[in-house]
């Protein structure tokens, strides 16, 4: 399993994890629960019109935080937005809630973001760290 596919399990284990943007000098940070691995890459699920996805377009540092059982994994990278049909429609289709909600019309309000680099640290209170790639 690479190193993606494991965040992305934790991730997905977890339910509901928190990501945090940057709003000028002020991180923002929210609960999120939508995430795909798509052509070997992690991706999320936003609205066009959703603050995080002007903070994003703006400056694409972001991270991820959840808390496990045990463990907790912590997600540093940069993303970048993915205009392309086919990784939407991907994830369009594990959140169908998403795609009912908002889609009103031929062009979806939604938009995915994949994190371009980064690593994740999976933390506990009696291991050494390990880091995967993204």
């Amino acid at each position: 399993m690479s190193d993606v596919e494991k965040i992305y399990q934790y991730l997905k284990e977890a339910d509901v994890y928190y990501l945090a943007t940057v709003e000028g000098n002020r991180p923002c940070v929210r609960p999120f629960s939508t995430v795909k691995v798509y052509e070997g890459k992690l991706y999320i699920l936003t609205g066009k019109k959703k603050d995080v996805y002007e903070q994003l377009m703006v400056n694409p540092n972001a991270e991820i935080a959840v808390m496990g059982k045990d463990t907790w994994i912590h997600v540093i990278g940069t993303m970048k937005l993915d205009e392309r049909p086919e990784p939407l429609a991907a994830i369009e289709a594990d959140y169908p809630g998403f795609a009912v909600k908002y889609n009103q019309d031929e062009t979806s309000p939604n938009a995915v973001f994949y994190f371009d680099t980064g690593k994740a640290i999976v933390s506990s209170w009696n291991t050494e760290p390990v880091v995967w790639y993204l």
